[in-house]
């Protein structure tokens, strides 16, 4: 929106936009005045709280964002992320379906967690971006790609997974460039991209402590049964690769 100048106080209210898209629906709000270097005022709008003001034109400073308005509204996105994100937390669960130690659970999520926000960083700082179109088919590849490992680790029981952090550490380079997508989606506040960043990976990182705290003891209990690990693995294993796949192809761009 272009606005005549007003001398005074500005307010946008996008309540009826947003009660319109839906309560998960989130729209970034960047206010800038000509002949005035960087924004007086950015927000993340959302139902329920969809108005962003700024004070007089010309006063930059006059309305920016509290850090701690940044901070809550992207650990919100990044968390919304990962739980909304299917294709991730697939990823995730076959991990875990071979993850028998804690501490090869702790290796792997370590791995993936240094990697995917390395990725993220470099992306939305701008160092190197590549083109959704061909991340979004990768990251559906390396779903496809662990499903088929976990088979063939299926059929070999006493093979141990020791190696898995170096395989969670290289596809989370990957989904880094993925969760890095969805955050220029919503857009970033320019007066403070690091806390925005440092916010959403956060944001991300509670997700997954939250299913790894009620995936992996449900899986401990679960393989004292013996049909979990002749079965189950290879089964559940089974359903991962077909979706890791099923993604791959929806996403190609020629499709």
């Amino acid at each position: 929106l272009t606005c005549a100048a007003t001398g005074g106080a500005i307010e946008l209210d996008a309540s009826s936009l947003l009660e319109r898209a839906g309560a998960r629906h989130r729209h970034h709000a960047s206010v800038v005045a000509e002949g005035v270097a960087g924004e007086l005022a950015a927000a993340v709008l959302v139902a329920g709280d969809a108005a962003v003001r700024v004070g007089a034109e010309g006063q930059p400073g006059a309305a920016r964002p509290a850090g701690s308005k940044i901070f809550a509204d992207y650990l919100v996105i990044g968390v919304e992320h990962i739980v909304f994100g299917i294709d991730h937390l697939v990823f995730l669960f076959a991990l875990l379906l071979t993850a028998r130690r804690a501490r090869d659970l702790l290796a792997m999520i370590t791995a993936f967690t240094v990697a995917h926000s390395l990725t993220l960083a470099v992306s939305v700082l701008g160092f190197f971006r590549p083109s959704p179109e061909i991340i979004e088919p990768l990251i559906a590849l390396t779903v496809a790609y662990v499903g088929v490992e976990n088979v063939l680790r299926s059929r070999r029981p006493g093979t141990e997974p020791t190696s898995r952090y170096k395989l969670a550490g290289l596809f989370g380079l990957v989904h880094g460039f993925g969760f890095a997508g969805a955050l220029g989606e919503v857009g970033v506040p320019q007066v403070n991209v690091p806390l925005a960043l440092f916010s959403f990976n956060a944001g991300v990182e509670l997700g997954q402590i939250a299913l790894l705290a009620l995936t992996f003891p449900l899986l401990e209990l679960a393989r004292r049964r013996e049909w979990l690990t002749r079965r189950g693995v290879l089964a559940l294993s089974g359903v991962v690769t077909v979706a890791g796949m099923f993604w791959f192809f929806s996403r190609l761009p020629i499709l």
